[in-house]
């Protein structure tokens, strides 16, 4: 990707990645491939950044390196960066309730009953992301947010943003986005600590388990507590099971003459 942006230098590489809820995929990439820009969505959600701030901050950067001889950009983003704008999100659940119980008309009028921030994002939005918000919904009339490209919007916020500062004068180069998509590709390159730590406590948690024998349980690496210098593990009911499967269920030990069952600081392995 890198060489193909040195080939042609007019070009600005936007790449959504798989991460819906968390954004490690997207670090780790950034960490082996370097892009030139990397979002992380549990930053804009901390730092309660707008789409706005978002667009603006990758279009400073995009002027600094135009300024400097580098007409290119490759920009990676989780596939969920929607997800953690709080306006976006805002903006969607009163779309959703309007659209519910109103019919969308063509003068507008509709718009009315949005609150001010929601209907000042809202006309922000290119209108090619207006109607996707409106019109691409499930069968509930729900907006669809997971199947949002947001890499397509991001490019539409920041060519926008860059037309807009051309005719002020500040900004005298040719921007084109290319959006890309890489799912399963995203994530199949050998694994870093990260996956190997995060894979090990898992591991570590399941065999634990499995010495109690216990079953129908999930396990979930949490973030740990200030005063613990460890990985938490926690755990949760199977939600794709019954409802009967939820609790902790006892099977019984295996014979000794079929498996030999080891026993090592407090898990086994059999």
């Amino acid at each position: 990707m890198s060489t193909r942006c040195l080939t042609n230098c007019l070009i600005g590489t936007v790449v959504r990645l798989m991460g819906r809820a968390g954004s490690h995929i997207t670090l780790e990439c950034a960490l082996q491939t370097h892009p030139n820009i990397t979002i992380i969505g549990e930053e804009v959600a901390e730092q309660k950044q707008t789409l706005k701030s978002v667009t603006d901050y990758i279009t400073n950067i995009i002027c600094n390196r135009a300024e400097a001889g580098y007409n290119y950009v490759i920009i990676v983003i989780p596939e969920g960066l929607i997800n953690f704008i709080l306006e976006v999100q805002q903006l969607i659940a009163e779309l959703n309730e309007i659209l519910a119980h109103d019919v969308v008309d063509q003068e507008g009028e509709w718009k009315k009953k949005l609150r001010s921030q929601s209907h000042d994002l809202f006309e922000t939005l290119p209108k090619a992301i207006q109607e996707q918000l409106l019109l691409e919904r499930d069968p509930h009339g729900i907006v669809q947010v997971a199947k949002k490209e947001t890499e397509k919007i991001l490019i539409q916020m920041v060519e926008a943003e860059l037309e807009s500062r051309k005719k002020a004068g500040t900004y005298n180069k040719d921007f084109k986005g290319q959006p890309h998509f890489f799912d399963y590709e995203g994530r199949c390159g050998l694994p870093s600590n990260f996956d190997s730590n995060y894979c090990y406590a898992l591991g570590y948690g399941a065999a634990a388990l499995m010495s109690k024998y216990k079953m129908h349980l999930i396990l979930i690496s949490c973030k740990p507590p200030p005063s613990s210098p460890k990985t938490t593990i926690s755990l949760s009911p199977s939600h794709d099971q019954e409802p009967p499967l939820f609790h902790h269920h006892e099977t019984p030990k295996p014979p000794p003459n079929i498996t030999d069952y080891t026993a090592a600081e407090g898990f086994g392995v059999y």
